[in-house]
């Protein structure tokens, strides 16, 4: 399933748009997906997931009720279809490539949830992503302030409040408190952003620099403001051993973040690089 090769970061600024304007969520999210396959064609996978999402819509069209319409959408992704979520290679790339997570059934709890919500949004249902720390979930949007919360991660697992409290305290302690905004709906740009965020600490975590930069070149594109990133493009730039340039990323941070907390330690990485390999 293979178009013409083409260029994957105009690809994916071409994907994302301009800051502040709103993203098709497939469209950056397969562009994404080409990092790791220049020739990737999208296509075929956006057909299969409308063919599912136009078998969930004929399932539900005499269904009035949110949470049997939650419970067909469910039953069909994760048992019929079986997606499921990838616990035995949680940090495997592939898992953040939505080709990959299609062909493969499994991912994580982000990519199982852009699969749900392109399926739901095929099948006319209001179901929208929810930024949660630590853990991506999906809702489906009920009338005025109603919803049902649930975790593609876990085959679709519905969530209320306490459950919410007890992941929160697992990840962050005892001390964690639940807010509401945690379960708000995110919009399609934050989604990528996050997908983008996760797949950064895989390579880190890999000791992959070149792959590391690559994704934080798009986090530059579609958060230009989030300027910890020319500081960590530096990093990745000096791991690479391209110091002109890794110079050049931090005083760039420097100069957004003048009361930075690290910017005495940055200044003086500088010069020690300068030192180190005489460059000016």
């Amino acid at each position: 399933m293979c178009a013409a090769a083409i260029d994957p970061l105009r690809d994916f600024a071409d994907a994302v748009g301009h800051a502040g304007n709103p993203v098709a969520l497939l469209p950056a999210a397969f562009s994404i997906a080409r990092m790791a396959y220049p020739e990737l064609d999208p296509a075929p996978y956006v057909s299969q997931l409308s063919a599912w999402g136009a078998e969930v819509q004929g399932r539900i069209a005499d269904v009035s009720y949110p949470m049997p319409r939650v419970r067909i959408l469910r039953e069909f992704i994760f048992k019929e279809l079986g997606f499921t979520g990838n616990r035995d290679t949680y940090y495997d790339d592939r898992n953040s490539f939505l080709n990959d997570v299609i062909d493969r059934r499994k991912g994580i709890p982000i990519s199982l949830s852009v699969v749900t919500l392109a399926i739901a949004e095929f099948a006319g249902m209001p179901v929208r992503g929810v930024g949660f720390p630590g853990h991506f979930l999906v809702r489906y949007m009920g009338d005025e302030d109603s919803y049902i919360l649930f975790d593609p991660f876990t085959s679709g697992e519905i969530l209320i409040e306490a459950d919410c409290m007890t992941r929160l305290r697992a990840i962050y302690g005892p001390d964690a408190v639940f807010e509401p905004r945690m379960v708000e709906p995110v919009a399609s740009r934050q989604i990528i952003t996050r997908m983008l965020a996760n797949l950064k600490g895989v390579y880190l975590q890999q000791k992959d620099y070149g792959n590391a930069l690559a994704v934080v070149d798009r986090l530059m594109l579609i958060e230009p403001n989030r300027s910890v990133e020319h500081r960590d493009r530096g990093m990745l730039l000096l791991s690479l051993q391209r110091y002109q340039s890794a110079i050049a990323s931090l005083r760039h941070y420097l100069d957004i973040e003048t009361a930075a907390p690290d910017a005495a330690g940055i200044r003086r990485l500088i010069g020690d690089i300068q030192s180190r390999y005489e460059i000016d």
